[in-house]
């Protein structure tokens, strides 16, 4: 059982590191960070999923305060 846990938790640590590398590999400079994602990928995926219809709506709450307009 101990072996399943330990497994189950590199599993999940790789997949982490892979999307985190992922994510710092095809980033450009002169773009902004990234507003939303403690799971790159996946956490909007998630958003979307459990927030349906109020998830742009919460997210573009969420930046209009990080965002200069003008």
């Amino acid at each position: 059982m101990a072996s399943a846990l330990a497994l189950t938790a590199t599993v999940i640590a790789v997949i982490y590191s892979f999307f985190r590398a992922l994510v710092f590999l095809r980033h450009d400079a002169r773009e902004p960070k990234a507003v939303i994602g403690a799971i790159p990928y996946l956490s909007p995926l998630f958003g979307m999923v459990v927030g349906q219809d109020k998830f742009y709506q919460r997210l573009r709450y969420s930046v209009k305060s990080l965002v200069p307009l003008s």
